[in-house]
């Protein structure tokens, strides 16, 4: 998104060309700030435009960027999660797939992928881009911490807040968005995360599911209560053939920017 933070966002529901990205509250808790006087008559290629100054942005997979109203923003009141929304209409009506969320029970030692995008603007999408696995470490029973309850050994960095979760199937089990160690959130010099920026927090889709946030939009989204695969933990043979398996493109990621960059 552009704007006050940087994050990342996974699309969970569509009608009639309007898309619902799923993230973590806290990149979107900041209200764009109203100081640019815009022109009383734009022309149609400026119909883009908004007077606020540090407007959020979505930008897709395939490098298209969508603004975002602010005041249609949805916030949960307990958990970490919000939904935003974005229009194609003035895209020529793009079509963008849809996650499946999967609502099943989450189990220890399960594998876990992740997919998002570090917050380093100033490289390329290759290099910004994360995809790796890991295992579900411990998931506590009862809510703490903004629903943070799923700690896995995926490894992050910042910006990647808001990122999915996926199972071995690429269903979305949880949204990331808190690091085990604040002090390895923050930097994305390393082309590879290594171990130490691991031990993670996420939110589940099961609690995502019976909260008032996905109240609000019953009949936009659809979620998969079909018991998840059970699988052994990652040994060092696994990984290459599980991402291959994987199809990333079903996750539906997409990334928030600061306009300014």
């Amino acid at each position: 998104m552009t704007g006050k933070s940087t994050g990342t966002g996974v699309i969970v529901g569509e009608k009639n060309g309007k898309y619902y990205v799923l993230t973590s509250n806290h990149i979107v808790g900041i209200a764009p700030s109203t100081s640019i006087e815009l022109p009383p008559n734009l022309g149609h290629d400026e119909k883009g435009l908004t007077n606020q100054e540090d407007p959020y942005q979505v930008i897709t997979y395939d490098r298209k960027t969508y603004n975002v109203v602010y005041s249609e923003v949805e916030k949960d009141s307990h958990l970490d999660l919000a939904i935003i929304t974005f229009d194609t209409a003035n895209k020529k009506g793009e079509k963008y797939p849809v996650a499946n969320l999967a609502s099943s029970a989450i189990s220890k030692n399960q594998k876990t992928f992740i997919y998002g995008f570090k917050d380093c603007f100033k490289k390329g999408r290759k290099e910004r881009e994360e995809f790796n696995e890991g295992i579900v470490l411990s998931i506590e029973n009862n809510y703490f911490d903004e629903g943070y309850t799923i700690n896995y050994t995926n490894p992050t960095v910042k910006g990647m807040s808001g990122s999915p979760i996926l199972n071995i199937s690429g269903h979305v089990i949880a949204i990331h968005g808190k690091p085990g160690r604040e002090d390895k959130g923050d930097s994305c010099d390393d082309s590879t995360l290594t171990e130490e920026f691991g031990n993670n927090y996420g939110i589940s889709i099961e609690s995502f599911k019976n909260s008032s946030l996905a109240s609000k939009f019953q009949g936009k989204l659809s979620f998969d209560s079909k018991p998840i695969e059970s699988v052994a933990p990652i040994n060092n043979n696994s990984t290459s053939n599980d991402l291959e398996r994987l199809d990333k493109s079903s996750s539906s990621p997409v990334r928030f920017k600061k306009s300014k960059d």
